[in-house]
């Protein structure tokens, strides 16, 4: 092949037009077979699902080049945003790895002339690819004088659970943590590994993962991809009619603990989308379903594990780390002017790095450590749960529930999605979703109420164990108890004075009712909530007394849900004998 290649760019309609063409996405396929280092990201088949779903967002872009005989042999698939001038591979933040592909024959020359065609579309824009995909080459970028300067590599690393041994896989689900886990589970239903092959098996469960990732995704990032993106579901969806994802679920008695909705790529399969339930969060389901989907992948003949780009909890079941690259090139001057300063203050910072000892490397690791620790604390102690907490407790009145109330619905993780800050006193969504992961975590039970599209209402639930107080004076210990706990409501605000007592009792009821029908049921309501205790006490609660909650040094949220628990049953043992503030 000659020392130059000729490009041709198409955009907009034009570019659909081309991705409407069966003859055009066959030539696709033929160019993404011959790539040695194509993946799935880069099919005709991602590329047509992702381009129909958010062309009115992103305009499609597609930089070829094709030999004499007009066969495609080289291929870089963009998107613009609209508005903007910032270029991203097909499928933006829905594709793992990015890039261009090309014949081993242009490997060297494609690349660059394709750069020169998109600087003159788009003289001052700039294109990021999140990661390349493995294998690609850039040699050329230091070779060729137009770019250094211009394009930013960045090495990364990717873990690889390699499955030719098998026997490390049964090995470690043998150890003595996982076979707990696992007996755990089982005791709390029939453990199984479920395999979607379906779009209508997949259409009837998204829904439910969607609300899943969300709800993890919103205590952890602030961020809802499901709910704030419409295209996510769809797009899943259309990449399952493709025949391009894997879709797995961890079900224990009936109900997901945990989904995986994988990418195929070649012989690897690659993490794509992964969640799992708070309920069962405490016997670490998503860890067990990544070694047991391991043993299924190696009986399918999956090669390789591909457990995608970064650290922390792929760190443990990784057997090989490979090198990857991230890759951004600025056109035009102001950007290059840009691009220069950021790269000698990455060079200065460097520089004062290796003064004090350390490595830009080590740095990022105690960056993220620092910030994993910060992020570990927001979830240990979230909001609400203040230290030196003070509780007014009242004995819920026995009563059916009132014919005419609206129920609360009992742990609909959809509910909790809903909530507007606005109409609880700015409370950000990220701190009341990670308190929402916490206490669901710690098994307690979540009690919602919707005012059209938006929470209205939402109580806490857990079980007290009451324990018996010691045999004294010859008298025969009292008999274990337990009661329900209903603590913490969050009302929507409301003008003073219109909380309706008789209203609010009838739905706690109801779940009472439903949840623990023989048992005596308790409120614990936080003293900044005092109109709701007068209300309630009018309407025949009985307010017990008050407990206060102190925090205990070296022990994270005690001044939160399992402490309330803790005091609470202690008060309850005693009988309440020293009145108000017994605890």
């Amino acid at each position: 092949m000659e020392g130059t290649l000729s490009v041709e760019l198409a955009r907009g309609d034009a570019a659909i037009d081309r991705i409407g063409d069966p003859g055009y996405l066959v030539a696709w396929e033929r160019l993404h077979a011959a790539c040695p280092w194509a993946t799935s990201f880069q099919s005709p088949a991602f590329a047509d699902a992702w381009y129909r779903l958010h062309e009115p967002l992103h305009e499609p872009v597609l930089v070829e080049s094709r030999d004499g005989n007009g066969e495609l042999v080289g291929l870089l698939p963009l998107a613009r945003h609209r508005p903007g001038r910032r270029l991203v591979g097909v499928g933006g933040i829905h594709a793992e790895y990015q890039g261009w592909l090309s014949t081993p024959a242009a490997t060297e020359l494609f690349p660059p002339a394709a750069l020169e065609r998109l600087e003159r579309e788009f003289p001052r824009g700039r294109v990021h690819f999140n990661y390349l995909a493995p294998g690609t080459p850039t040699a050329w970028t230091a070779r060729d004088a137009r770019w250094p300067g211009r394009i930013r590599l960045a090495t990364r690393h990717r873990g690889l659970m390699d499955l030719s041994d098998p026997s490390a896989i049964e090995a470690s689900l043998r150890k003595g943590h996982n076979r707990s886990r696992m007996n755990t589970l089982r005791r709390v239903g029939e453990v199984s590994l479920e395999t979607i092959t379906s779009v209508d098996a997949l259409e009837a469960v998204i829904d439910e993962i969607g609300v899943l990732c969300d709800l993890r995704q919103g205590a952890v990032n602030d961020s809802l991809p499901f709910r704030n993106n419409p295209l996510k579901r769809p797009l899943h969806l259309a990449l399952m009619e493709r025949g391009l994802l894997h879709v797995t679920i961890l079900r224990v008695g009936g109900a997901i603990a945990s989904a995986h909705l994988d990418m195929r790529n070649g012989d690897e399969v690659l993490i794509y989308l992964i969640t799992h339930s708070p309920f069962l969060a405490r016997q670490s389901p998503g860890s067990l379903h990544i070694l047991l989907l391991g043993q299924q992948l190696a009986d399918l003949g999956f090669t390789r594990f591909d457990l995608s780009p970064g650290s922390g909890y792929k760190d443990r079941f990784a057997t090989v780390r490979e090198p990857i690259q991230r890759m951004s090139v600025q056109f035009g001057i102001p950007d290059r002017i840009a691009a220069d300063v950021s790269a000698r203050a990455v060079s200065v910072a460097t520089r004062v790095l290796a003064a004090t000892g350390r490595t830009p490397a080590g740095a990022r690791h105690e960056i993220r450590r620092l910030g994993a620790r910060a992020a570990t604390a927001v979830r240990r102690l979230p909001a609400r749960d203040a230290p030196d907490a003070a509780y007014a407790v009242l004995r819920l009145p026995d009563r059916a529930p009132g014919a005419g109330s609206e129920p609360l619905a009992v742990d609909c993780l959809g509910d909790l999605l809903a909530f507007d800050p606005d109409r609880f006193g700015g409370l950000p969504l990220v701190r009341f979703l990670a308190l929402a992961v916490h206490r669901l975590e710690l098994g307690h039970h979540v009690l919602t109420r919707l005012d059209g599209n938006a929470l209205a209402e939402c109580w806490w639930a857990a079980r007290l164990a009451i324990q018996p107080s010691p045999e004294t004076n010859g008298r025969a210990p009292d008999s274990p108890r337990t009661a329900l706990l209903v603590y913490d409501p969050f009302l929507s605000s409301r003008p003073p004075g219109s909380l309706t007592g008789g209203e609010t009792l009838d739905r706690v009821a109801s779940v009472v009712d439903a949840m623990e029908p023989a048992s005596a049921a308790y409120l614990a309501v936080a003293g900044r909530d005092g109109e709701l205790v007068q209300v309630l006490t009018r309407c025949g609660a009985s307010h017990l007394g008050d407990v206060r909650i102190e925090a205990r040094a070296g022990h994270p949220g005690s001044a939160g849900p399992d402490g309330l628990l803790e005091q609470l049953s202690a008060a309850l043992r005693r009988g309440w004998q020293t009145g108000p503030s017994a605890a």
